[in-house]
């Protein structure tokens, strides 16, 4: 199956170097390949996808479409799997030992009826009380957890490193961000599998150096006010103007 990694990022160079630097070394010898957007950055992040143009294709918007970043990656190469990487989510290490090609992997796990499989990640740093409920898994092997029907007893899942299908990911878009969220991902699921050994550490709970630091540029980015950008491929030069609606 066609298969594409696609991560995105607007203005947090520190944390989206952490991260493309662990994703990179967590698919070293994996040959699908991996999308960057590019959310209107900063020079300083701007820099950090420029350096690694060699091993991945690099799309630039015009404009901050925030967590549609996601659309613009999904709408320029139309694969039918896709793995989603926020910015702010370190892998450890030793995934590549564990999940070895974990895209490859997640993607076999795909056609055993799980509509979603994914990292979970620690919940030690989250910067108030922790507002999310450990919900235990209905079954598990020796790799990974099993959530049947999730909408009813929610597993934490806050879009961690993941690998769906794509049809899949339309069914769960929303209007307002213009892309996937995961309450809906949750609550259209039928079966999750969460991988059992690795989490990911999730630096960017404060805040901070993502564009939406305030309480009005948040509601923002879940009530996206453009319908179409235009992007240029850094990599062949190539430039469209890409809808983020649905249809």
């Amino acid at each position: 199956m066609d298969h594409r990694v696609i991560l995105y990022t607007h203005n947090r160079a520190l944390y989206f170097q952490q991260t493309l630097e662990s994703l990179l070394f967590s698919l070293e010898g994996c040959d699908i390949p991996i999308t960057i957007v590019l959310n209107a950055p900063d020079e300083a992040t701007s820099f950090v996808a420029r350096k690694v143009q060699d091993r991945c294709d690099v799309l630039l918007t015009e404009e901050n479409c925030a967590f549609a970043g996601q659309t613009v990656g999904v709408r320029w190469f139309n694969s039918e799997i896709i793995t989603i990487v926020q910015d702010d989510h370190i892998l450890p290490p030793l995934t590549k030992h564990y999940y070895p090609s974990w895209p490859s992997l997640f993607e076999k796990k795909l056609l055993f009826g799980n509509d979603v499989v994914y990292f979970g990640c620690s919940l030690d740093n989250v910067p108030i009380p922790n507002p999310f409920a450990i919900n235990r898994s209905e079954s598990e092997d020796e790799s990974f957890v099993y959530f049947e029907r999730p909408g009813s007893n929610p597993p934490v899942f806050l879009f961690e490193p993941c690998t769906m299908k794509t049809s899949f990911w339309w069914q769960c878009y929303s209007s307002g961000p213009k892309c996937a969220v995961d309450s809906v991902v949750i609550a259209k699921s039928r079966k999750m599998a969460r991988a059992k050994h690795i989490k990911t550490f999730h630096v960017g709970w404060n805040g901070s150096m993502n564009g939406y630091n305030d309480r009005d540029d948040w509601a923002k980015a879940f009530n996206l006010p453009m319908t179409h950008t235009r992007v240029k491929n850094l990599s062949t030069g190539e430039v469209r103007e890409i809808s983020l609606n649905k249809d």
